[in-house]
């Protein structure tokens, strides 16, 4: 209750609780407002970062196979398979192949015979983005490489993809 100049009195608790509520939905829409803006900016950079990055990192690549369906896994009928019929798959997959795999078999089955054969495959590439090249690109970048990558590219072969016409051509490279 307020006084008014006249003396008479005057019930202004509306006035009050109007500029209260007023107040309280201003403040609720700029916050609202600075939480989309800060999420947009921060989409915005983790996309950047993604363009930015050559390869995903091991990281995120088990991150993706926690969160990858089945049906988008390198190996169909995934979960169908038993542990050796896996085992049998995996050579022929990508070293990002493997931890995709990897992140998927962590988060759901856990089979320690996947994870172990998975583990023994593990390895470096000979080089950079080796693991997408198709054979033909890989034996003609042969040719310019030192003897001692042809080296790694036969072991790398023989252990994982065991493409016949790479490991002829390393092996021609490491003859020379």
């Amino acid at each position: 209750m307020a006084a008014a100049a006249n003396g008479s009195v005057q019930d202004n608790g509306g006035d009050l609780t109007d500029a209260a509520s007023r107040t309280m939905r201003t403040a609720a829409d700029r916050r609202q407002d600075a939480a989309q803006t800060g999420g947009r900016r921060a989409r915005g950079a983790a996309e950047g970062a993604v363009r930015e990055m050559p390869e995903p990192t091991r990281m995120a690549e088990e991150v993706q196979g926690a969160v990858t369906r089945e049906e988008e896994l390198p190996i169909p009928r995934f979960s169908q398979r038993s542990a050796d019929e896996i085992k049998q798959q995996l050579r022929t997959l990508s070293q990002s192949d493997l931890t995709v795999i990897e992140g998927y078999e962590r988060t759901h089955a856990k089979r320690p015979g996947v994870l172990d054969a998975i583990e023994q495959l593990r390895g470096s590439e000979p080089w950079d983005g080796y693991d997408t090249m198709n054979p033909d690109r890989i034996t003609a970048r042969l040719h310019d490489v030192p003897s001692r990558v042809a080296r790694q590219v036969l072991e790398y072969e023989r252990r994982h993809r065991q493409r016949g016409t790479v490991l002829s051509a390393a092996e021609a490279r490491t003859a020379q």
